[in-house]
């Protein structure tokens, strides 16, 4: 079997997710550089002399032949547009192609451009070539759409031996060695002047010098620590995290922005795990059943859910009369019509009491439905942590709301389509 036909435990909402992404950041990207596309690349910019360019010679490079500012902004357009079509799915494959040749074309134009991202952007453009067509929200969208399993390897094995070189060429910096590398960028002139910024001035001069060895660590062991399962996750994390810090401290976002999307395509949907019942317990969402909204909203649970850990049931039934308690059997009224409110619990027993349930209400019971779904939808389950106030008032708008949407006379949910539909 080839390397290329072998299939990668690799989620296609993912891959899509990634590649609108990179789209976007792309078109902004080259629409930020439009206005100094002429100061640049143009025969008026930086480098007018072709002789002092040491790529002059040595790459089929358009700017090299046709110099004018127009030129150059035109180009910049083309990649632009190029962009919108890889983000939309249109012709991926030979955006991509388009993508790469401006890609290089203006680096080797101006070499200054250069930054640490420039050429992971360039590896990840390089990289969908070798993923098949026929993924998530494109015109052609394919049932039997995979990811070659070598493509997210080279892209870890870039990333972890890029990660390791920086950190030892960093040894032979003064200002890495001695501790002082995070307080010089905090103090230098792109540092964002916010609360973030002034909060980290003021930690001790010890904390910052400790916080530049262990990025410094960090990096240098990149590698040795990717190697094994166990540690993968967390040294991934922590410099996912690292660069979402500079995104807020450092006003050049372009650089960090690129590395968040080389993160995003290593992402591991296996860190992830769905969180499954204890035993014969069953993980319950309780919802509206005369709402067409929550239905959907239902549907589209299931649809992310893959494990089927979740089980769905309406307010107004059985279920919900035989396991909620006296003040939840009241978000039901008289005329069996149900509040805004969904209710989860989390190990319900169907027979039986059980200590280890867990109840949830409101916006928590949709945040931590999607926390036990695991894989990417998990991570929403972090909103939580956000003031309930808020979350509570964008649950109620959108619960006061739902019957817009439609309505069922009687309570319903179509147990035809899933087994886990509960009465």
């Amino acid at each position: 079997m080839s390397v290329l036909t072998q299939k990668a435990r690799y989620s296609e909402r993912q891959f899509t997710t990634f590649r609108i992404l990179l789209g976007v950041y792309l078109i902004i990207h080259f629409l930020a550089l439009v206005p100094y596309a002429a100061e640049l690349f143009s025969d008026s910019g930086i480098l007018s002399d072709l002789t002092l360019n040491p790529f002059s010679a040595s790459w089929p490079n358009p700017l090299f032949c046709w110099r004018s500012p127009a030129a150059a902004s035109s180009l910049i357009i083309i990649a632009a547009l190029a962009a919108v079509k890889l983000s939309c799915g249109w012709h991926r494959k030979l955006s991509a192609v388009i993508l790469i040749f401006i890609w290089s074309c203006l680096f080797t134009a101006n070499p200054f451009i250069a930054n640490p991202s420039l050429g992971y952007i360039g590896l990840l453009l390089a990289l969908t070539l070798c993923i098949p067509a026929g993924e998530k929200i494109t015109p052609s969208a394919k049932s039997s759409w995979y990811m070659p399993a070598m493509v997210p390897w080279v892209a870890w094995a870039m990333m972890a031996i890029g990660y390791s070189f920086s950190g030892w060429l960093k040894l032979s910096s003064p200002s890495w060695l001695s501790g002082d590398a995070l307080a010089q960028v905090l103090e230098n002139p792109l540092a964002r002047p916010n609360t973030l910024r002034s909060l980290l001035l003021s930690l001790p001069a010890e904390i910052l010098k400790l916080a530049t060895w262990l990025t410094l660590a960090a990096e240098i062991l990149f590698l040795p620590l990717c190697l094994s399962k166990k540690s993968r996750p967390w040294i991934w994390l922590t410099m996912t995290l690292m660069h979402i810090g500079i995104v807020f401290v450092i006003d050049f976002a372009d650089l960090s922005c690129g590395m968040l999307l080389l993160h995003l395509f290593t992402f591991q949907t296996s860190w992830l795990p769905a969180r499954k019942p204890v035993g014969d317990a069953r993980h319950i969402l309780f919802i509206d059943g005369e709402c067409l909204f929550c239905q959907g909203s239902g549907k589209f649970l299931t649809k992310l859910d893959r494990q089927a850990v979740l089980h769905f049931a309406p307010l107004q039934g059985e279920t919900a009369s035989q396991l909620l308690n006296d003040e939840q059997r009241q978000l039901v009224d008289a005329n069996n019509h149900a509040s805004g409110a969904a209710i989860l619990i989390e190990n319900a027993q169907l027979n039986g009491d059980d200590t280890s349930a867990r109840t949830w209400s409101g916006h928590l019971a949709v945040l931590r439905s999607l926390y036990l779904v695991g894989s990417l939808p998990s991570l929403v389950w972090l909103l939580h942590y956000l003031p309930a106030s808020w979350l509570s008032a964008v649950y109620r708008a959108i619960a006061r709301q739902r019957y817009r949407f439609g309505r069922n006379q009687a309570c319903s949910l179509d147990r035809s389509a899933s087994d886990r539909y509960l009465p």
